[in-house]
């Protein structure tokens, strides 16, 4: 027998571990095991063997799984990097690491089977299908894996630009020499779906992993990632803590999306665990977006990322058109009419006219809308708020707020559940330049189809 040190996932008062008999005389590093704490039993990870008997009695571990999960040597010191960074117990990190047998209650919809139909109906295009933009990315891809060292790439290319079949085929080149991938999503829906595509191209060995699959399910990808039986691994964030063997090449599909953040404890973020891992490991990381985040463009500025560029849509399909309006320079809006049945007009009403107006949708809009109505088409208006929130801006220069950072902005709220302030339109005085009259713009959704 030997005393061991384990993680276990409890609030204690001094430290993360505790330490217990066990039943062996070379206890494995990483094994997880089953361990009593007062009157429960949680599963604990073995940091190491306990060179000296404390001072109290020492329980056993109450069970080891069979077949057994251990953490390797690498995962292991991945997790104490998160722990040390994102200010979060070892022991949390180990757990949401490693999967535990009957942790999880929830079921979610497991990739379909490679006879059953598919969710895209299209293959792949082969790599002589690729156009010239993709050809000269998925080369820098694959000098860059046959380099055998660490490089971090930002593949930044429009919506349709055709990025998933770039890091498809540069995944095929990892496998040629012997690499397995990580393809990391934002949403367990978009996970089936994605790893569908990489059946269709010839991956065979493939598993999708995420935190809804059941406790068997995901021991069962731990082991066979740890093992080296599968190639490819399309999963979620909790995917970036699989004990691969040889990792040679990550993706971070749509790095920008919030989803890769961990909202409870212990919170971290998946692309940048991606990175760390892939520059520990000397693989390739790719991070693939339509709209990158700020801080992988400080990251390209710095030089510490590497970029590829897909600006167009491939077999030349246009780009939509944006246009942006100044609200604030507006001085007439366009109000829907209802001419008779089935049928909308439009006509420009100019300020100060007794027709209905709206401060916050430009005459450009409403007119876009009106139009499209007349087509018998549909619409669809995106909000970045919810609910009733009420910002207060100044007229002129549409400041929100007076410049101290720690003077509180005028709010307007509504009904019982406001605060401060007074419903409806609001005039405050800030001792701003050029900006003497203040206006409460409704932003919530909540209050925006009674406005429509």
């Amino acid at each position: 027998m030997a005393l061991v040190r384990v993680a276990v996932p409890i609030p204690l008062a001094h430290e993360d571990t505790l330490v217990y008999e066990f039943p062996e005389e070379t206890p494995e590093v990483g094994l997880r095991v089953l361990v009593p704490v007062g009157p429960r039993r949680v599963w604990g990870t073995v940091l190491g063997v306990e060179p000296k008997a404390p001072g109290f009695r020492v329980r056993k571990i109450a069970g080891i799984p069979e077949p057994r999960l251990v953490v390797t040597p690498e995962l292991l010191e991945l997790c104490r990097w998160v722990s040390d960074y994102y200010a979060a117990n070892l022991s949390d990190v180990l757990q949401a690491a490693v999967p535990s047998p009957g942790g999880l209650t929830r079921r979610a919809p497991r990739a379909a089977p490679e006879d059953a139909d598919a969710w895209l109906q299209v293959a792949p295009p082969r790599r002589e299908e690729l156009n010239e933009e993709q050809r000269s990315a998925l080369t820098s891809l694959e000098e860059a894996i046959g380099s055998r060292e660490f490089r971090a790439v930002l593949l930044f290319g429009v919506t349709g630009s055709g990025k998933t079949a770039v890091y498809l085929h540069a995944a095929a080149e990892a496998l040629r020499s012997g690499g397995q991938t990580l393809i990391l999503v934002p949403e367990i829906a978009l996970s089936p779906q994605t790893l569908d595509s990489f059946r269709r191209a010839g991956f065979g060995r493939v598993a999708l992993y995420h935190s809804t699959l059941r406790p068997n399910e995901r021991a069962d990808v731990w082991r066979a990632a740890a093992a080296g039986e599968v190639d490819l691994v399309v999963g979620t964030r909790s995917a970036v803590f699989l004990p691969f063997r040889n990792l040679r090449f990550v993706v971070v599909d749509e790095e920008q999306d919030n989803a890769y953040k961990q909202d409870d404890a212990p919170r971290y973020h998946a692309r940048d665990v991606a990175l760390v891992r892939a520059q520990r490991l000397g693989a390739v990381a790719v991070l693939a977006s339509a709209t990158p985040s700020l801080e992988t463009f400080a990251r390209v500025k710095a030089g510490s990322c590497g970029l590829l560029r897909l600006p167009h849509r491939i077999d030349g399909r246009p780009m939509p058109t944006v246009r942006i309006t100044d609200l604030r320079h507006r001085r007439a809006v366009v109000a829907a009419v209802v001419a008779g049945p089935g049928s909308i007009a439009s006509r420009p009403v100019l300020s100060g006219s007794t027709s209905p107006q709206s401060r916050y949708l430009g005459p450009a809009l409403v007119e876009a809308m009106a139009k499209t109505l007349e087509r018998r088409e549909q619409a669809i208006l995106f909000l970045n708020r919810r609910g009733h929130s009420t910002a207060t801006t100044a007229a002129r220069s549409g400041h929100s707020g007076p410049r101290a950072r720690d003077a509180a902005r005028p709010i307007c709220g509504s009904g019982a559940s406001a605060s401060r302030g007074s419903r409806g339109r609001s005039r405050v005085s800030f001792p701003w330049p050029g900006s003497r009259v203040w206006t409460s713009m409704p932003r919530g959704s909540a209050d925006r189809p009674r406005r429509f």
